[in-house]
């Protein structure tokens, strides 16, 4: 199989090598070293992984078409650790649930408008707190208030949102799901009209109307006194055609 090594100065591009060996990537570095000059300050990677992690197997499937890749570094050029994973604070409930915010050594702003981080709680302030990172730990400012220094394990509640702060890559969204069927309950029925009470409210200015129409002569006062009567009877009509 041909192999093709970028990188080097001094030396052809294109190699044969005849098989993988067995022992994998530490042994074809070994192989390199021995038959390259001024490899002795340099370092292999397939597709940015260091040849000396990769076994047989992964080089077989690596190289599946017969023609194998490396890159030639100084040693040392590549760090060997992993940055430590991003901080970010997260809406775990509130309206605007599910929202992230990745936090750094600058001031972030957090507040329902104008400010870094909007979060759409009507019960937040414009600008309800600051958070930052710092040598100590997470430092929370909110407005008016002293500052403090949040423990990552447990939640920050502002207006009607609760924040967390997470550590790593964030996880997948949960498929939302249609609400329930809505049952309405029209409660109780409108109790029936007091009839006695109906028919005294209407009798009494029916007499009444009838003593002054005595006692004056005036036959209007009669009138009058028979709209109670209209009114009741139209109440009590409309109640049973509601029934």
């Amino acid at each position: 199989m041909l192999l093709q090594i970028f990188g080097l100065l001094h030396q052809p591009t294109w190699w044969h090598l005849n098989r993988i060996p067995v022992q994998g990537g530490t042994a074809l570095a070994e192989i390199l070293a021995a038959n390259l000059t001024h490899t002795q300050d340099l370092e292999f990677y397939s597709d940015g992984a260091p040849l000396t992690s990769l076994d047989a197997d992964a080089l077989i499937q690596r190289w599946a078409d017969s023609v194998g890749q490396l890159v030639a570094k100084p040693a040392g050029s590549v760090p060997r650790y992993k940055p430590a994973p991003q901080l970010a604070l997260v809406a775990t409930a509130g309206p605007d649930s599910g929202r992230i915010f990745p936090l750094s050594r600058r001031r972030l702003s957090v507040g329902r408008s104008g400010s870094r981080a909007q979060v759409r709680d009507p019960w937040l302030s414009a600008h309800e707190f600051d958070i930052r990172l710092s040598s100590n730990g997470t430092v929370v400012t909110p407005v008016d208030q002293p500052e403090f220094l949040w423990e990552s394990g447990g939640p920050y509640a502002a207006g009607a949102t609760r924040f967390t702060l997470h550590r790593g890559d964030g996880q997948p969204l949960m498929t939302p799901k249609p609400p329930g069927i809505f049952a309405i309950q029209p409660g109780q029925p409108p109790s029936p009209p007091n009839v006695v009470l109906q028919v005294i409210g209407a009798a009494a200015p029916l007499l009444i109307g009838i003593v002054l129409m005595v006692v004056t002569g005036m036959w209007y006062f009669l009138l009058f006194s028979g709209i109670s009567v209209i009114i009741a009877a139209v109440m009590i009509t409309q109640y049973r055609r509601a029934r």
